[in-house]
């Protein structure tokens, strides 16, 4: 269903304001009154004029009649609404079709009113709005004040558009809810619950100003509700267009005391927002999509049980504020499920304008698990989770840790949308994002990937990795700065860190497997550019332990085209791209693979080390008091050359002036 409609150009002074709808205790009752009759299952309202009907008119005729639809036609000039002011039930035991066709707005906003089906039969809800065939053609729905929608199995639809189609079974409008006027949502829930027991729900809402570059304006706006399903889909689209000072497309959000929640059990969860905008505007922030709570206590949860969740925000913007992004998800908000997969997405066009513009933001408070995606903290969670990008941004480095807590049983992917990663961003001008300890990975991932094979963007790595699985980086030069951790065993999975530039692993630091194979993939392309690896100052990798057969080592680089020990590895060397200052000196070093004071141990499984010095230094350099290769059962292989005709006294292989130990049998 489409969210862009089309717009009739009128002037709002040429517009008569009017209610001329109410359903209300003090109403008329009957079949018939001032200004509207039954016919069959229509409830119709004359083309001009007031009417005001009893809720118990609209229940009788459900339970004892059959379905029913309401029809407020369109009047050229008038803006024709309809206010639902009282309660609204349904006790029979078969399905039922409840249907508000309405010219231009509706409203539920007086308090402790519903619609509610209490008996064992189905009740489907249509809120169709702007169901207009000439200007007037804006209509908004508004839900608030506390008030109740529960269909018990029932459909609920709310949108808008004078086209028919069928939406599960039910004859629904061709677009959105939509409203041309600031500071009003297209569709505005607030303290209010949808619960349809089973039953799909579907809501869309457009907001377009064209008037003046004022205003907050909100396509969908969801405030301290409830909207759950149970076995039922939920999907949620909204858009904002047109000229405005603050925007979102959609809005889900928590504050102060109250709480939001959308959750299904086996059904599935899709959120949709998406922003533009139209000159002149004004300096404001806009997004696709927000999805945030205030406070521990006040929380935004997104939740299923095994259905699958997906939430995407889309920035079209053409201004040039340093304050836009595709999709936002903040302060205390969790996107939860137990088995279902998970995919959050963001898209924009205009990522160069500045730090704050991005594909996705995450925005926790300062403290722990402020925003969790996954794993709940009490329920395992197995499903798996995908973060897809070409800029993501987290928008403070928090003193706490772990107040993004992305967390699984399954597999998490964090990658571009497009082939490469174009901004990697942290905090206020400038900063880079690194995945530091404010993120909080678990330790149970089935797999870790950060990257696609095409990703030619740098990558810092700056927190403790210890998945139970594979660990995959793409990159173009990687910088691993902390601790990489897997329990995986020779066939679960291996260790890959592959860059079309350089591949450091920072002093002190560790790659450790049980008895999966480790492969450091530095000039994947071969590139211009070249990429050397380099092992800092007392780093290790540890493929096995006494207990356990290691994993092989392959230290290299070149493009794909070989299989080594049953491994996909590069076709060549490491040459040398970043030059290297050792710990203890200013001397900077260039070599294809440099070794700083390092243990390799395999635990039986082969370690090949292949770098090329070029024209200028030399292939595998060695550096400090202890290098120690031990490969104990296995085999090593240093493959080190210089490829230039005048390389002088300059051999392939330099080992440093100080120990060198070697265990195993050795090719040099």
């Amino acid at each position: 269903m489409k969210l862009k409609t089309l717009l009739f150009i009128f002037s709002l002074a040429n517009i008569v304001w009017s209610q001329n709808l109410t359903i209300s205790s003090s109403g008329q009752t009957g079949t018939s009154g001032t200004n509207w009759s039954i016919t069959g299952n229509t409830l119709n309202v004359a083309s001009s004029g007031t009417a005001d009907v009893h809720p118990n008119v609209i229940s009788n005729h459900l339970n004892n009649v059959g379905n029913l639809t309401v029809i407020l036609p369109w009047q050229s000039g008038v803006i024709r609404q309809c206010s639902i002011d009282g309660t609204i039930t349904y006790t029979g035991s078969a399905a039922r079709t409840l249907t508000f066709s309405i010219a231009n707005d509706i409203f539920i906003t007086t308090t402790n009113q519903s619609i509610t089906a209490t008996g064992t039969g189905a009740l489907n809800v249509v809120l169709r709005a702007a169901n207009a065939n000439g200007s007037p053609n804006n209509g908004r729905v508004s839900i608030r004040q506390n008030n109740t929608i529960n269909t018990n199995g029932g459909h609920l639809w709310i949108g808008g558009g004078s086209g028919n189609v069928t939406w599960n079974g039910l004859t629904v409008g061709n677009d959105v809810a939509r409203t041309w006027t600031d500071n009003i949502p297209g569709l505005w829930i607030e303290n209010s619950t949808l619960n349809t027991n089973g039953g799909n729900v579907y809501l869309a809402g457009l907001s377009f100003n064209s008037s003046a570059n004022s205003g907050e304006n909100y396509g969908v706006r969801v405030v301290n509700s409830n909207i759950s399903s149970a076995s039922g889909n939920i999907e949620i689209n909204g858009e904002v267009d047109g000229r405005y000072a603050n925007a979102n497309g959609t809005r889900i959000e928590a504050t102060l005391s109250g709480t939001t929640s959308i959750t299904a059990t086996t059904g599935s969860i899709i959120i949709r927002g998406s922003g533009s905008d139209q000159a002149p505007n004004d300096n404001g922030f806009r997004f696709g999509a927000i999805i945030t709570g205030s406070s521990s206590t006040a929380k935004t949860i997104i939740s299923s049980t095994s259905g699958n969740i997906q939430i995407e925000g889309t920035a079209n913007f053409t201004a040039t504020v340093n304050d836009k992004e595709g999709l936002g998800i903040g302060g205390s908000t969790e996107i939860i499920s137990r088995s279902g997969n998970i995919s959050i997405r963001g898209t924009n066009t205009l990522e160069s304008s500045g730090q704050y513009c991005n594909s996705i933001r995450f925005d926790p408070r300062n403290e722990s698990n402020s925003i969790r995606v996954g794993f709940d903290g009490t329920n395992s969670y197995t499903g798996n989770i995908l973060i897809e990008g070409n800029s993501i941004y987290q928008r403070y480095l928090h003193s706490s840790t772990g107040s993004i807590a992305v967390q699984t049983t399954g597999t998490l992917t964090i990658q571009p949308t497009g082939n490469a990663f174009t901004y990697m961003r942290a905090d206020d001008a400038g900063g880079t994002l690194t995945y530091d300890n404010d993120w909080n990975f678990g330790t149970t991932l089935s797999s870790f990937t950060l990257g696609k094979s095409t990703n030619t963007t740098n990558l810092t790595f700056a927190n403790v990795l210890s998945p139970a699985g594979p660990i995959t980086i793409y990159g173009g030069n990687i910088n691993i700065n902390e601790n990489l951790n897997t329990s995986a065993g020779a066939s679960s999975g291996n260790v890959l860190l592959k860059g079309t530039g350089d591949v450091i692993l920072a002093a002190s630091k560790s790659i450790t497997t049980s008895g999966a194979s480790v492969i450091l993939w530095a000039n994947s392309d071969n590139g211009t550019a070249n990429g050397s690896i380099a092992l800092r100052n007392g780093s290790s990798i540890v493929t096995g332990s006494n207990t356990v057969a290691g994993g092989h080592v392959w230290i290299g680089g070149g493009s794909n085209g070989t299989t080594w020990n049953g491994l996909s590895v590069g076709n060549g060397y490491a040459v040398p791209g970043t030059l290297f200052t050792p710990s203890n000196t200013g001397t900077d070093i260039a070599a294809g693979i440099y070794l700083e004071r390092n243990s390799i141990s395999s635990f039986g499984g082969n370690i090949k080390i292949a770098g090329d010095g070029a024209a200028t230094t030399r292939g595998i350099v060695t550096y400090g008091n202890t290098i120690n290769i031990n490969a104990g059962s296995g085999k090593i292989e240093l493959d080190g050359q210089v490829t230039s005709s005048a390389r002088g006294n300059r051999g392939g292989i330099l080992f440093g002036l100080h120990e060198n130990t070697i265990a195993s049998t050795v090719d040099i």
